[in-house]
């Protein structure tokens, strides 16, 4: 279910519905998958921005792409057709970042594997961002400014949600991918570092490369494993394993 103001979005086979409270009435809002055999679309839960709900679907004529949804009929389209016919990408790892919803695409393309989009919720306000030689992509978190952290193959970037403001943080140990678990805390973000094998590493950035040091390295030898990340008040806390 994605919650949108008054509206829940509820998704039923290949059929968005909607349902005010207030009117205790449900209406078809878009028939993604419109098929003779009811089908899945498949929908998937990207962010919300504003006050419309970013998800994406499949539709056999274009595959899944990306769609918003004000919560109306008319004001639930699709943002953009990315693959050609019915190949669709993969969109995912979203957050937000300035007024925007950004979110990476899977091309596959053996150029540029990898993309960074930005949406307002519109199909005129979606923009690619940034683009990446690399594939895997993480969105790791908000700062107090309102930019996101996002890491892109063995890179760290900071992005306000626009392609002048998206830039490469050159910190000395790259995030561990895939990213499991990240915490904000006093306007910093901490995240797991290492290879790509194990993350020995706990790392903090206020999203400037001077501002982005180890706090903490497994000592050598150690059997502990990292494993997740979250924060409760003023502390970080860290998951272990053995």
């Amino acid at each position: 279910m994605m919650r949108l103001g008054p509206y829940a979005i509820l998704v039923a086979f290949s059929a968005l519905t909607a349902n005010t409270a207030l009117a205790a009435s449900f209406g078809l809002l878009r028939d993604v998958n419109p098929v003779a055999v009811a089908v899945s679309s498949q929908p998937a839960y990207l962010g919300s921005v504003g006050p419309r709900a970013v998800f994406t679907a499949v539709d056999p004529a274009t595959g899944r792409e990306p769609y918003a949804s004000d919560g109306t009929p008319s004001g639930t389209v699709l943002l953009r057709e990315f693959g050609t016919g019915a190949n669709g990408v993969t969109a995912r790892a979203a957050g937000p970042a300035g007024a925007v919803l950004t979110f990476f695409v899977e091309t596959g393309s053996f150029t540029s594997p990898l993309e960074l989009w930005a949406t307002d919720g519109t199909p005129g306000g979606t923009t690619r961002i940034a683009a990446f030689d690399v594939a895997g992509g993480e969105w790791l978190g908000r700062l107090p400014d309102g930019t996101a952290l996002v890491a892109a193959g063995r890179n760290l970037w900071r992005t306000d949600g626009t392609a002048a403001g998206t830039q490469r943080l050159n910190v000395g140990v790259p995030p561990h991918l895939p990213v499991r678990g990240t915490a904000a805390v006093g306007g910093r973000l901490y995240y797991f570092a290492g290879s790509a094998v194990q993350p020995a590493e706990i790392w903090e950035t206020d999203g400037t490369a001077a501002g982005s040091r180890a706090v903490y390295r497994l000592p050598s030898g150690s059997n502990l494993q990292l494993e997740e990340l979250a924060h409760a008040g003023a502390r970080v806390l860290v998951a272990t394993s053995s």
